[in-house]
């Protein structure tokens, strides 16, 4: 009888979140799409503020053409209707987004119904970092975070976000099986050919993803004693091409005629953009370190959630050592990789939190609840604040 009652809460739970999933794709649609309107029309430097225009300029000038995204944008600026088609395309980038967050948790979370996994998928992309200057009295103080998956002002994060999802998906179906059987010729394509459409729209993503790889295969490489070298050299070998692209992309950058280099300094880049960087990082991943602190036993168990914290460490050693001088100091341009990892890190958390709700842990999944509301309701307040033309980030 409880079998049967579970069965019956759950085909109602899955007709909720169903309805709710297209209500959610409907309405997410319609805000973007008249969100990017207004950057276009209304953007820099009028009331909206976004790259948008700085990106549409690089490709009328031919100028900094390392990223796809600029021949994307340039192609539809010389179009008739070309404000409505650029609208159209960044709405398109960011609901294939959700489309690879819920391919993603779907294979992070195989037993789990498919309309409550596209509810997750759209929770992931309503992650925003805490942002707790909207309550009163505290609305004064410097309490908001730093690291956000979801960002609406730059189309180079846009387009990379959905391609860089579906590579760390695809990452994670070999991570399990490769030291066993190896790779396949066709998945060595397909997973390069993922990582190498991600660097063409922006080099971030691999930055960080490169070494998290890197790390898993020596230490597979140490646990099975040399044994699969040669099944690690095929699965570390695909990261070449988009290697190679990114080499590209720094020569662009970072070039003979322009004043921004690279350089290394705990924290520099990040003391020119904000105070107190360190404090707002941890607003920024309060649902992961509270979820992390009620399944720490399975951080060296489950090695997909492993690999969650570990490419946010390594990305967040990126962000914090590595920075740009000149006019980009304060650009905040090696951010853009642990804004990705924060969302990783929030998806493979989400699986501990589906587990803390059927093992009923009713004072864990309360307070992870409420951790989750706060950071959904930031992001509510961040897109109320964006489309009225405001920063919000």
């Amino acid at each position: 009888m409880r079998n049967l009652r579970t069965t019956s809460e759950e085909k109602r739970i899955a007709l909720i979140c169903k309805i709710l999933t297209f209500a959610l794709f409907i309405g997410y649609a319609i805000f973007f799409t008249i969100l990017f309107h207004r950057q276009y029309w209304l953007g820099s430097p009028y009331q909206y503020s976004a790259d948008l225009h700085t990106h549409i300029a690089f490709s009328r000038l031919g100028k900094n053409m390392y990223s796809l995204t600029y021949y994307l944008l340039g192609f539809a600026d010389k179009l008739v209707h070309r404000g409505g088609v650029t609208c159209i395309m960044l709405t398109s980038f960011l609901l294939l987004g959700i489309v690879a967050s819920k391919v993603l948790l779907q294979h992070l979370m195989p037993k789990v119904n498919r309309w409550i996994v596209w509810v997750f998928a759209f929770l992931a992309n309503m992650f925003f970092t805490f942002n707790l200057t909207y309550i009163p009295h505290i609305g004064s103080l410097d309490v908001r975070g730093m690291l956000n998956f979801n960002v609406y002002h730059n189309p180079t994060y846009i387009m990379m976000k959905p391609f860089a999802i579906f590579s760390v998906w695809f990452f994670l179906r070999l991570m399990n099986k490769y030291t066993e059987k190896g790779i396949k010729v066709s998945e060595w394509f397909i997973f390069s050919g993922l990582m190498l459409l991600t660097t063409l729209f922006k080099p971030n993503f691999m930055i960080g993803f490169s070494v998290s790889m890197l790390c898993v295969l020596i230490f597979d490489f140490i646990r099975h004693r040399g044994k699969i070298f040669l099944r690690c050299v095929a699965l570390g070998t695909t990261v070449f091409p988009s290697l190679a692209v990114m080499l590209y992309q720094q020569i662009t950058l970072f070039g003979a005629d322009t004043d921004s280099k690279m350089q290394i300094g705990f924290m520099v880049g990040l003391r020119a953009m904000a105070y107190h960087p360190g404090f707002k990082i941890l607003l920024s991943m309060v649902f992961p370190i509270v979820i992390l602190a009620f399944v720490f036993k399975d951080l060296l168990k489950d090695r997909k959630y492993t690999f969650g914290w570990l490419h946010m460490i390594i990305n967040l050693g990126i962000t914090c050592f590595v920075y740009e001088t000149g006019h980009r100091l304060s650009h905040g341009n090696f951010l853009w990789s642990s804004f990705f990892a924060i969302g990783i890190l929030f998806i493979v958390s989400i699986t501990k939190y589906v587990e803390i709700a059927r093992e009923r842990r009713i004072g864990a999944l309360a307070l992870s609840s409420g951790v989750l509301g706060v950071h959904v309701f930031s992001w509510m307040n961040y897109v109320g604040v964006l489309i009225q033309g405001g920063l919000g980030y």
